[in-house]
């Protein structure tokens, strides 16, 4: 039973085969265009596996961030003290944020 070849190995054996019939200039063609397909090879795989890692690690911190936000959620609900604390600051904030967001208006229609 003969074995199936990779289109690698069958490209390398014609170039092995055409080798000897080759010029200086196309041998020279020949390694340069290896040489940069291995070099663009390598490029690719390092750039994927940063971009795995990357992802990871922002599913990662998003799993994080949902826990110590229940977890927060459980705390201060408990405690009668710290909720009204919450509320009264959370009021502000909310307060703060129309504050801002009125100004923004007033600056979007000043400048049109």
């Amino acid at each position: 039973m003969e074995r199936k070849k990779s289109w690698l190995r069958k490209d390398f054996d014609a170039l092995r085969v055409q080798w000897d019939m080759l010029t200086f200039y196309e041998r020279f063609e020949q390694l340069v265009t290896h040489v940069l397909s291995v070099a663009i090879s390598i490029i690719i795989l390092v750039s994927l596996w940063q971009l795995i890692r990357a992802v990871i690690s922002l599913l990662v911190s998003a799993v994080v961030n949902v826990v110590v936000a229940s977890l927060q959620a459980n705390c201060f609900s408990s405690s009668g003290c710290m909720r009204s604390g919450l509320s009264q600051t959370s009021s502000f904030n909310s307060q703060l944020r129309v504050d801002r967001d009125q100004r923004r208006g007033l600056r979007c229609l000043a400048s049109a």
